[in-house]
Order: C-alpha cells, then sequence, then structure tokens
C-alpha cells in the first residue's frame, strides 16, 4: 500500500510540471505581452558567414527557444547592415544566416585614373518592412580629382529584385515617408548659395523632395522658406517631417519642422544635434551641433520648444551625450556617453534609460560605438562595436543584457 501511494504521488507530481502551451509570449520594452505565433518566410541564404575563430563577444546566434524568444516575432526579422567591403548585407539574428544585397562594392578606393570604385551605405527600411533602400556612390578617379555620382537603390526581400529609384542627385539625406512607400529627400546646396558668413541667397534654395519608388514620379514635399533643408526626418506616425534649415558652411542648420495637418511650417531659429521622435511626439535631442565638449546632454522637448528639460542629469562632468533613440513605444530612450573630449575619447557605453526616470543603465562600453537601432518591439538593440571599417554587429537583449556578435560591419538597421 505504501508503495502504491508513493507511485500515486509521483505522478501526480509529474503531470503538474507539464503545461499546455497555448500562445506564445513576446516582451513589450522588457515586459511580457501574450502574442500568437506566427508563420516566419525562411529566405534560401546566399552567403553564410562562418563564426570568428576569435570572437570578441559570444559567437553563437540568439538560441531559437519557445516562450520569451519566438521564431516567429520580431527578433528573427532582418538586421540590413554596411559590411566590411562596403556592400549591404542582411543578417538573420536567430540564425546568424547572412545575405549579401550588393556584391561589387570596395572599401579601397582605386586611384589609377579612369578606374571606377562602387561604395554602398545607409541602408533603410520602409516602415512596413518589406522594402530596403540604400546609397550607392559611383567613384571615377580623374587625373586631378575623383568624380562621384550619387543614387539610390531599392531592394525587395520578397521577390530578390532591387532597381534604381534616384539617380545621379548630390544627396544629403533621406527618408522613408511612414504608411507609404515613397522617399523623402533632399540635395546639398547650390555652389551660389553662400553668400556671405550666414548669408545666403534664398531664390537658391532647396526644399525637401519625394520620390514614389514604385511609380518613380517625383514632387517637392516642402517648399524651402529663406533656407535650403536637409536632412529629413519623419515622426513615427507620419504626421510631420522635421530637417534642418542651412544657414552656415559646417555644422548643423536651424533645427525647423513641417505639420501636414495644418499645412504650417516652423522653425526653431537655432540648431540641435542628433535627435528622435517618439511615437507620442516628444522630442529628444542632444546639443553636439559641431565637435564635442565635453558638455553636450540629452535634452526632451515638445515640438514647439517651450518644454525643454534635461534628461541625461547622470552623465558624469567631463563626459557627453549624444544620438538619443526612443523605444518604439516610446517608454524608454537609448543614448551613447562618450567619455572625455574629441581631443581624447577614453570611450563609449550605450545607455538605456526609462523616460520617466533619472537612472541610467549601461548596456554595451567599448572603444567606439557608432550606431545602433531598435528592434520593432522594443526587445533588443542591434549596434555597431569598434571602429570604423573593423566594426562587430552586436545584439543586445535589453531585458538581460545578454550580447551576442551577430556579423561584422556598421550602421545596422532593423526591419519591422
Amino acid at each position: 500500500m505504501k508503495r502504491l501511494l508513493l507511485l500515486n504521488l509521483m505522478l501526480v507530481l509529474v503531470l503538474s510540471g507539464c503545461n499546455v502551451i497555448t500562445s506564445s509570449q513576446a516582451y513589450v520594452d522588457g515586459q511580457p505581452v501574450d502574442v500568437l505565433p506566427t508563420p516566419v518566410e525562411v529566405l534560401e541564404p546566399v552567403v553564410t558567414v562562418e563564426p570568428s575563430e576569435e570572437p570578441v563577444l559570444d559567437d553563437q546566434p540568439i538560441p531559437i527557444e519557445t516562450g520569451d524568444y519566438q521564431t516567429g516575432g520580431f527578433y528573427q526579422n532582418w538586421i540590413a547592415f554596411e559590411d566590411e567591403n562596403m556592400n549591404i548585407a542582411m543578417v538573420n539574428p536567430v540564425t546568424g544566416e547572412i545575405k549579401q544585397v550588393t556584391t561589387n562594392g570596395s572599401s579601397i578606393i582605386d586611384t589609377v585614373v579612369g578606374a571606377q570604385t562602387i561604395q554602398f551605405s545607409q541602408p533603410s527600411w520602409s516602415s512596413d518592412g518589406e522594402l530596403l533602400a540604400f546609397k550607392q556612390e559611383m567613384m571615377t578617379q580623374q587625373s586631378d580629382r575623383l568624380d562621384t555620382v550619387t543614387n539610390i537603390w531599392v531592394f525587395e526581400p520578397a521577390s530578390e529584385t532591387s532597381w534604381i529609384v534616384l539617380e545621379n542627385v548630390d544627396l544629403s539625406g533621406y527618408a522613408w515617408q511612414p504608411g507609404a512607400h515613397t522617399i523623402s529627400y533632399t540635395v546639398r546646396t547650390d555652389p551660389g548659395y553662400f553668400t556671405a558668413r550666414g548669408v545666403v541667397n534664398a531664390s537658391l534654395a532647396y526644399g525637401i523632395m519625394q520620390v514614389d519608388v514604385k511609380s518613380g514620379e517625383i514632387s517637392e514635399l516642402v517648399a524651402p522658406q529663406g533656407f535650403s533643408l536637409v536632412q529629413p526626418k519623419w515622426s513615427p506616425d507620419g504626421s510631420l517631417i522635421s530637417f534642418d534649415e542651412v544657414y552656415l558652411m559646417e555644422g548643423r542648420g536651424n533645427f525647423a519642422w513641417y505639420d501636414f495637418t495644418s499645412n504650417t511650417y516652423h522653425s526653431w531659429e537655432k540648431a540641435v544635434g542628433g535627435y528622435d521622435w517618439s511615437a507620442a511626439g516628444i522630442l529628444a535631442y542632444d546639443n553636439l551641433t559641431y565637435i564635442p565638449s565635453g558638455e553636450e546632454r540629452i535634452m526632451l522637448n515638445d515640438r514647439m520648444n517651450t518644454e525643454e528639460e534635461l534628461f541625461s542629469s547622470s552623465v558624469q562632468e567631463g563626459s557627453f551625450a549624444f544620438s538619443p533613440r526612443f523605444s518604439p513605444s516610446g517608454a524608454q530612450l537609448a543614448y551613447v556617453v562618450g567619455n572625455g573630449s574629441l581631443d581624447e575619447v577614453l570611450g563609449y557605453k550605450l545607455m538605456l534609460q526609462a523616460i520617466d526616470s533619472s537612472d541610467a543603465q549601461m548596456l554595451l562600453e567599448g572603444e567606439q560605438i557608432e550606431t545602433f537601432a531598435w528592434s520593432g518591439d522594443g526587445s533588443f538593440i542591434a549596434a555597431s562595436l569598434g571602429f570604423y571599417g573593423s566594426a562587430d554587429i552586436v545584439v543586445i537583449d535589453v531585458l538581460n543584457g545578454t550580447v551576442t556578435e551577430v556579423a561584422q560591419g556598421w550602421n545596422p538597421v532593423w526591419q519591422k
């Protein structure tokens, strides 16, 4: 009888440990939410990169597991980046699969007269993740100069086809319009635009243009109002676009934006550094407008410039903060802190801070942190760690701090 009771007790314990999984779980900005599993299309590999012999960080791709890491979640979406040969590539951060988008780029410029060198850069995903845009520079060596032709290409992963959408443009910035397959872009100023320091010829000012990447139709999006406009950037909801008004030959221009709801143009009449819009319309920016002095900080403000407040209050004296990026929900802000000034930078740290907190958490540290981007669900950050030309693409789990190397390159951008 005792043996029978013991067997029954063991059977109950075993059954109690077996749970039926009825839904999958993902994380939004570190908080668990239930989502249904979603099938994922697996693209055929073109190029596979073997793990490096002496990895700087973990050399294993993020594990495919049930629960926190779902293969059908945002974690498996592609990360596009610039590789060490100045080509555009994509990496699946879950499987480690690498796909080359371009193959004829070169990091070395051929100096033989008449020789041509091609380089690709600035990858950018459309808001629906269906299309990837990137810049192509075709450089031809002349006897006394290097002639450069700049084009914008678009790649469609589903069909593995690419096409040119802008040809021979003197580009000064571009951005996808949210919810549309159109690209907004600006060009460099006319040679006769500057007449004296701080004085420009307004009749030669350029506005913001847009191109439909399917039809190729080009039209003006925002007309200039006294200054040439450069570096367009959309708010997440597509209701406004921000840009710089060029009034000096160097440094950042005055910050301005256009509201498509009211069709109104607004200028702060002052410059800001790198910036980002939250989903709620909050603006985060640094005041690194030229070269770092060791006093730059991250600020928060409303679009009308009436509620400026210091955000990166934990940054120590002698360090500078820059490059703020909101999480998709806007609840957290990541930014980079440089220790020292331009004369002697001792290292960089990638920090994470909740919007309603003054405490910052360090996610990554290294000699150089070039660029970074959030995953679409806010659970991961992809960053380039190391110096330009020899950096690694790493993925950071913001929930547990795990850092995983997935590729070699820089300027990662995560497919939504």
